[in-house]
């Protein structure tokens, strides 16, 4: 084995911890309850299964309690200690057989851009829901390695999201945890996914599949929700009757019920409600002809996209988009204005700066 050479004697427990443990999907969500044992599971992976590992926090503080922990655990006798090592400044493990796992952090967003091109075939994410979705997709595409039979993996451990800022976890994940979902999971369960054209689609099974002249791989993904009874020996310390004394939301949110009450970020400008109530008017309202003004921005080739927003009155129509292949220059999009306005005269607005200059001059 890879890591036979790391020798200490953490063990999952019984329960939902050895079956996440056990798991061979290729991105795990781990939790619910506070005292799940989220910690321990990340370490076991890194330290037993994996050869270059990296486990996160969202801000630096936060990560002294994983670092003592994993003390604990990698550091369980004078042998183990003479080989292998921590480096306190680099924040990182450096184990006797050259494998290492490394704690870090990512407090802004582009922090993420820190781990561009460095693989690692283990990314661990300690409360998953503090970060951003783009920040967990960024980073973990560099999960890779070139050793042969290493599996690569992705596991994030979490409570609820206590704010709007986590909802991206619950959706991510909600064939186990949207109790409307219409295809719902049971714990455990592989769900394959892949991303085409920019969105993510499930797929029925792992088969790669051809889409517009390339092999896609979709990827495995499971959750598995664990309780502080799963964990006996943080509950016998008495920990239930410190969440219990919490108050309102926070000791339901700790007991691990998805979907409870949010506490709304008291600097969020735009409340949550009034923006699914705008949606709500918009899905209920009827469309009408009039087009008060449209909105274009401009893409020619590359990954991005030609967008025309269409105002009609008090109504926004769908965004239509289209890939900057299909408009490689500024006639072409000014036909696909011309369109969508549907021989109307609405203001238009176009974005100039770059490439919507010729869009304009095409006669926008």
């Amino acid at each position: 084995k890879i890591l036979s050479s790391i020798r200490y004697q953490w063990q999952p427990q019984p329960g939902p911890q050895t079956a996440a443990y056990e798991s061979d999907a290729d991105v795990i969500g781990y939790g619910g309850a506070a005292g799940g044992g989220k910690t321990d599971l990340l370490l076991g992976f890194a330290g037993n299964k994996h050869y270059r590992s990296v486990i996160f926090r969202r801000v630096f503080p936060l990560l002294e309690g994983i670092e003592a922990r994993s003390r604990e655990i990698f550091n369980y006798d004078a042998d183990s200690r003479q080989k292998d090592h921590y480096n306190e400044s680099l924040h990182r493990w450096e184990f006797s057989n050259g494998a290492s796992v490394r704690f870090a952090a990512m407090q802004y967003e582009d922090d993420k851009k820190n781990f561009q091109g460095r693989p690692f075939d283990f990314y661990g994410f300690d409360e998953v829901t503090e970060f951003t979705e783009s920040q967990v997709r960024f980073v973990t595409g560099w999960n890779r390695t070139t050793i042969k039979g290493q599996k690569c993996r992705v596991v994030m451990t979490f409570n609820p999201p206590m704010d709007e800022a986590g909802e991206w976890v619950m959706r991510y994940f909600a064939p186990r945890l949207d109790d409307t979902h219409a295809k719902p999971a049971k714990d455990g369960e592989l769900r394959w996914f892949a991303m085409v054209d920019g969105q993510e689609a499930e797929r029925p099974n792992s088969e790669p599949f051809e889409y517009d002249g390339e092999t896609i791989t979709p990827k495995s993904r499971t959750f598995f929700h664990a309780k502080l009874s799963d964990n006996p020996i943080l509950e016998a310390t008495g920990y239930a009757a410190t969440i219990d004394a919490m108050p309102e939301p926070i000791r339901t949110l700790l007991k691990g019920k998805f979907g409870a009450y949010k506490i709304v970020d008291p600097f969020q400008v735009i409340p949550p409600a009034w923006v699914r109530a705008a949606q709500e008017r918009w899905a209920n309202s009827e469309p009408v002809e009039i087009i008060k003004s449209v909105g274009v921005d401009v893409a020619r080739g590359g990954a991005d996209k030609t967008v025309i927003a269409t105002l009609r009155l008090d109504r926004f129509d769908e965004l239509k988009k289209y890939p900057g292949i299909a408009t490689p220059d500024g006639l072409t999009v000014a036909l696909l204005v011309k369109d969508a306005v549907k021989q109307q005269n609405p203001d238009i607005n176009i974005d100039v700066i770059g490439a919507g200059a010729a869009a304009y001059d095409a006669g926008l």
